[in-house]
């Protein structure tokens, strides 16, 4: 908590995914900070590219841009941006361009 009453710190608020196929969704900070840990594993264990839709949360990062709910504005959240590809709307968008990745790698190979 913040030294004001009433007042959480940034890193005590839940966050929200802005842009990217998770727009708009809510967690909490550690479960999504662990999702980013099993997916990083993950990668690393299947050799997934960062644009594999499994590893979705890795393309998210924290910003200080404070945010309230829609619907309830004594809700506050942190801001983690979508830094993976603009055209990546959807996991099926995701897997497309992954696809469309590793086959110009392969024929470039």
């Amino acid at each position: 908590m913040s030294a004001r009453i009433g007042e959480r710190a940034p890193e005590d608020l839940p966050i929200v995914l802005v842009g990217g196929p998770a727009d708009g969704h809510w967690y909490h900070r550690a479960d999504f900070e662990q999702r980013q840990r099993a997916a990083r594993r993950m990668a690393e264990t299947h050799h997934r590219s960062r644009l594999h839709p499994a590893a979705w949360p890795l393309l998210y990062r924290a910003t200080s841009t404070v945010t309230t709910h829609r619907n309830d504005p004594n809700r506050p959240a942190v801001q983690w941006i979508w830094t993976g590809p603009a055209a990546a709307h959807s996991l099926p968008d995701l897997a497309q361009l992954d696809a469309q990745a590793r086959g110009a790698a392969s024929s470039v190979a």
